[in-house]
């Protein structure tokens, strides 16, 4: 019983390390690393998002995907703009 409340537990901390640093990354590309420092800070408190990570919910995997393709987005964006950069800098 103990090792299958040990895989829930590192389940549910890679849930919350995945969405919190998901979170961090995009909004550090949208404005700057304080802003998403002390929004993440604040979102890995909220009692509500702590409550679906906690539980064993379609929710939580739910949540943690959309965060980390936003995260994914963001660095595709970042990525595109370096290269139209690049590009334009070539002519």
């Amino acid at each position: 019983m103990r090792s299958a409340a040990a895989k829930l537990f590192v389940l549910h901390a890679a849930q919350y390390l995945v969405c919190t640093f998901s979170l961090y990354y995009t909004l550090q590309k949208l404005f700057n690393r304080r802003t998403a420092l002390i929004t993440c800070l604040l979102f890995g408190a909220n009692p509500f998002f702590l409550s679906s990570i906690g539980e064993n919910h379609a929710d939580s995997f739910g949540i943690m995907y959309s965060l980390l393709a936003l995260a994914c987005l963001s660095a595709a964006v970042g990525a595109r703009r370096a290269h139209t950069r690049r590009r334009h800098a070539d002519r």
